[in-house]
């Protein structure tokens, strides 16, 4: 049976390990979580599946300036082979995985691979991106990326520049820009972070109609939202952060 296929497409800090796990959980899908992130490790990683597979090309064609080639054939023939592979006889009736933006942006041949095959995409998208982009810079600071119910802790405030969350918020306007233009064309369902969470029995709903999936029997993950006082009560320097936002398209999701 060949599966049909969906992805995933989104920013940090925007709940897709919460959704990738929900739907991940339901025996007529299997959804991945980032297996185009250069930095995982899992057996079904695109780069670990590579090394394994193909050594010596993976050496030469995964890496930097290289990979971005739009003339890198070899990298093409190393994700044709990688697809073949997650795609290849299967129980379930549906399979995606969680593709970050910039993973879209980086490998071309999985940006055409998307775009040529009209490949399905679950938007998923924070309304609140300052406070998703401030959450990241924690994350990326702490390593502290997904919380349960069980671990998670109020932390103490903590400190963030200014300059820096403005350059994330502009890289993260212009990357969403791109994809969104990129995948203009594709069957789309646009969720939201907040909806996820707040109202989640209708948007568990639509996403269950856009999929084509009938049985609702999902397991609802044990992931709590980290960070989820406003933005005022756990970062310090918070008055240097709302004025150097003053004046931006960012300044309405100061709280």
């Amino acid at each position: 049976m060949s599966a049909e296929k969906f992805i995933i497409l989104t920013h940090g800090r925007a709940g897709s390990t919460f959704l990738q796990q929900l739907l991940d959980s339901h025996s007529s899908i299997t959804c991945y979580e980032e297996i185009f992130n250069a930095s995982g490790n899992g057996p079904e990683n695109f780069y670990s599946f590579c090394k394994r597979q193909y050594p010596k090309l993976s050496y030469l064609f995964l890496r930097g300036k290289i990979s971005k080639s739009s003339l890198n054939f070899p990298l093409a023939f190393l994700f044709r082979k990688y697809i073949e592979h997650i795609y290849s006889t299967s129980e379930v009736k549906k399979i995606g995985f969680k593709l970050i933006y910039d993973q879209l942006l980086y490998c071309r041949p999985l940006m055409s691979w998307v775009v040529e095959n009209s490949i399905p995409i679950i938007h998923l998208q924070r309304t609140n991106v300052l406070k998703a982009t401030i959450s990241l810079i924690i994350a990326h600071d702490t390593g502290i990326y997904v919380s349960s119910s069980v671990s998670f802790k109020k932390g103490q405030k903590v400190s963030v520049s200014p300059a820096r969350i403005l350059h994330e918020l502009n890289q993260l306007s212009k990357q969403k820009l791109q994809c969104e233009s990129l995948t203009q064309n594709n069957p789309t369902l646009t969720v939201n972070y907040e909806d996820l969470f707040d109202n989640q029995t209708l948007t568990i709903q639509q996403i269950m109609d856009f999929l084509g999936i009938t049985n609702p029997s999902f397991q609802t993950p044990d992931i709590v939202k980290t960070n989820a006082e406003k933005i005022s009560e756990f970062v310090e320097n918070y008055e240097a952060i709302r004025q150097a936002l003053a004046g931006t398209p960012w300044e309405k999701y100061i709280d």
